[in-house]
């Protein structure tokens, strides 16, 4: 990782780390970039829209390859997809 990238996802990690990484050590760090995109999905998840877009960009860095994926694909792989109900007719005498 680029050191500019890593003081960027440090200062997150320290201003995030009461709020969104309680559950781990109070002396974490992450050291390599899959470390990094961990910590930063956690982020994403239990922080707020301003934590979300900042580890959002963050990520674009780590991964520069990859096309970022919309909120609404996102979305839609977490939740379960929708089941139409089949309707019923009514027949009429």
């Amino acid at each position: 990782m680029e050191n500019r990238v890593c003081e960027e996802i440090r200062s997150l990690v320290e201003e995030y780390r009461d709020r969104c990484l309680r559950f781990l050590q109070p002396d974490y760090t992450p050291c390599t970039a899959e470390e990094a995109l961990r910590t930063l999905d956690l982020i994403e998840r239990y922080g707020d829209r301003a934590a979300f877009e900042r580890a959002e960009a963050l990520k674009q860095w780590l991964l520069p390859n990859s096309k970022p994926e919309s909120l609404l694909r996102r979305w839609c792989r977490l939740r379960p997809p929708f089941r139409h109900r089949k309707r019923r007719r009514s027949v009429r005498v």
